[in-house]
Order: C-alpha cells, then structure tokens, then sequence
C-alpha cells in the first residue's frame, strides 16, 4: 500500500499576490513523488485555473488533479473512496492553509493534516477539537514531518 498527499494549490503551492510559485513547491512535490507518495490537488475553480497549473508545470507532478466550486466532505469521500484501495488512511495527509476548509475536511476522514500557517488565513481558528496535526510557515518544514 502506498501513501498520499492531498494538497490544496491557493496560498499552499502558489502564492497569488506574487503570482509565483511557493518557495519550494515544486521541489517538494517532486521528492513526494520520488518517493513513491500518491498526489492529489484539491483547488477550488476559476477561469484560468488549470492553464495556471498547467504553465508552473504542476500538473505532471500530481496523479489526480480536481478543481471544484466548494471544498466538502463529500468530494473528500470521492477522493479517498477512489484512493482507499491503494493508500493506508493513517499514513497520508493533507496539506493546506485554511483549518476551517480542506485541513478539517482531511481530518474528518482520518488524514493526518499539515497546516501551512502564513498568509491572510494565519489565525483562521480550527473548529473545535480539530486541530491540525502538524503546524508549519515554509514548505520546508514539511520534509521530516512526512518522513523524508
């Protein structure tokens, strides 16, 4: 069984007041896939979304890519209910900026979650008792935690 890591792309990978990639996106989604990790992107939609990931070169780099309207627990069933044959639930993660979003979706479905914490969604506060798993400001930080 594999692992797999469901990233979200605003303000995770790619920051949209710079219009450049994060620092270290792209490196570390191609360690993720060297070794031997599952990526999905979760990106909420717009018009130019996917020709933007397409000119980083991002969309190579992930097995399953999903634009949607809105984040929810269902789409979060989709994904791991296509998935759960082949990851182990416990040992793959979400990584993301917004608690109230994709990180507490990823821990209603037992998804360890790394929440990328700069940004305007820094002190967005976690709904709860669903605190991140891991809490992190650079892409960086996220090597030792997933087990590089």
């Amino acid at each position: 069984m594999s692992r797999i890591i469901i990233f979200d792309f605003n303000r995770t990978l790619y920051d949209p007041d710079s219009e450049t990639l994060i620092s270290g996106a792209r490196e570390l989604l191609k360690e993720c896939r060297a070794s031997s990790y599952q990526l999905v992107m979760i990106a909420k939609e717009a018009d130019d979304r996917l020709d933007l990931i397409r000119s980083l070169g991002l969309d190579d780099l992930f097995d399953n890519l999903y634009l949607v309207a809105k984040k929810n627990l269902l789409l979060f069933d989709l994904v791991v209910g296509e998935h759960v044959h082949i990851f182990e639930v416990g040992q793959s993660w979400v990584v993301g900026d917004r608690v109230q979003s994709e990180l507490w979706l990823g821990h209603q479905r037992g998804l360890k979650t790394i929440w990328v914490r700069k940004g305007i969604f820094a002190n967005e506060t976690p709904f709860g008792n669903t605190y991140p798993t891991h809490t992190i400001t650079s892409l960086e930080e996220i090597y030792p935690l997933i087990g590089f």
